[in-house]
C-alpha cells in the first residue's frame, strides 16, 4: 500500500533533477536543461543524497559518475516520469483506436431514441468500445455512485425531485409533452377529451424505483384527485401492449407516442394537464468528468438528442 504521507514529503523536482543528472553526467548541464541556477541543482542533489542515503555521484575528470545505486535507479526513474508526464499531459483521445467497455442504463424508450443512434455511430467512429447496456431501474443513481455504471439518461416530469447525491452532475438533453394512448375502439374517444374523461378511465402506470411518484399524481392528490391504475408495469413496451387490448389509458412522451404510432394501431390524446411535461437527463459521477473518453461519449448524445429535438420539435 502505497504511503501517501511519506509521498507527500518527496519533491517532483528532487526527482527531476536526478534524472537530468543521469542524463547529462554534468551539473552544469543538467541545470541548462532544467532551466534552474546550477545552485539549485546543488541543492536539490543534497536533499536526493539525504533522500536514498547514498552520494549517488562521484565527481570524476570526466563528469559525474553515477554510483551503483544511481544506475538501478535510472530505469524506474524513467518509467516513473514518463507516466507522470503522460498523466499531466494525455495524448488526444482518439475514439477509432479506443477499445473497451461503457456501461449505460437508461429507460426502454432511451433504447429507441438514444441507445441504438449511440451504437451506431459507434460501430462507424469508435468500432472498440462495446456498450454495456441495462434498464434505469436495475442500475440507477446508486450503481451510478458506486461506480456500477458510467452514464445514466433518466426521464422525469419536470419538477420532480431529484437525487440528491452532490457528486452527480446532471444535463438536460430535452423536454417533450405527455400525451396519452388509447386504442382504436376505447369508449373514452365517443366523447369529449377532457380532464374529467380522463381521470374516469382506468390507468397503466410505470413503476419507477428511481424518482417515485410522478409529480402529475402529487398535484393530483392535492386536489384530492386521483388516477384508477389499473396496472402497474417495468416498461413502456408492455404499457402499449396493454392498452391494445384493454379500455386503460397510457399517458406517456409524445416522441413514444410518435413511434408506436408506426408500428400498432393506437390513439393519441393530448394530456388534459398541459403544465405536466417530461424531461430527459443525462446523468454521470464527477470521478468521470474530465475523462476523453467519457467527453466523447457525452458530446455524441447530445449531438444525437440535438437531431432527436429538430425532428420531434422538442425543447430544451
Amino acid at each position: 500500500m502505497i504511503d501517501l504521507a511519506k509521498l507527500s514529503r518527496v519533491k517532483l523536482s528532487l526527482l527531476v533533477t536526478l534524472q537530468a543528472l543521469l542524463q547529462e553526467r554534468n551539473a552544469v548541464a543538467a541545470a541548462d536543461k532544467l532551466r534552474v541556477s546550477q545552485s539549485a541543482v546543488s541543492k536539490n542533489l543534497a536533499a536526493l543524497r539525504l533522500l536514498f542515503d547514498d552520494h549517488l555521484f562521484d565527481r570524476t575528470a570526466h563528469g559525474l559518475e553515477p554510483t551503483p545505486l544511481a544506475r538501478e535507479l535510472e530505469g524506474p526513474l524513467s518509467e516513473v516520469l514518463l507516466q507522470v508526464d503522460n498523466l499531466l499531459h494525455p495524448a488526444e483521445f482518439v475514439a477509432a483506436n479506443y477499445t473497451g467497455r461503457v456501461r449505460l442504463a437508461l429507460h426502454d424508450a432511451g433504447y429507441a431514441f438514444i441507445g441504438a443512434p449511440l451504437m451506431a455511430l459507434c460501430e462507424k467512429q469508435a468500432p472498440g468500445i462495446q456498450l454495456d447496456l441495462w434498464f434505469k431501474d436495475a442500475k440507477g443513481l446508486q450503481a451510478l455512485a458506486n461506480a456500477a455504471i458510467d452514464l445514466l439518461i433518466l426521464p422525469q416530469d419536470v419538477g420532480q425531485r431529484w437525487h440528491d447525491d452532490e457528486h452527480l452532475v446532471w444535463r438536460k438533453l430535452y423536454q417533450e409533452p405527455l400525451v396519452c394512448l388509447l386504442r382504436p375502439g376505447n369508449p373514452a374517444l365517443e366523447k369529449k377529451w377532457t380532464r374529467q374523461r380522463y381521470l374516469d378511465c382506468s390507468h397503466i402506470g410505470i413503476r419507477d424505483s428511481q424518482l417515485g411518484t410522478a409529480i402529475l399524481d402529487e398535484h393530483l392528490n392535492r386536489e384530492h384527485l386521483a388516477r384508477n391504475f389499473s396496472a402497474m408495469t417495468p416498461d413502456f413496451h408492455t404499457a402499449t401492449r396493454l392498452v391494445q387490448q384493454t379500455d386503460a389509458v397510457f399517458t406517456c412522451s409524445h416522441s413514444w407516442a410518435e413511434l408506436v404510432s408506426q408500428e400498432v394501431e393506437v390513439v393519441t390524446r393530448p394530456l388534459p394537464f398541459p403544465q405536466h411535461v417530461c424531461g430527459y437527463h443525462l446523468v454521470w459521477h464527477e470521478r468521470t468528468d474530465s475523462s476523453p473518453l467519457h467527453q466523447w461519449l457525452r458530446e455524441r448524445i447530445f449531438d444525437i438528442c440535438d437531431k432527436l429535438k429538430a425532428r420531434y420539435d422538442l425543447t430544451d
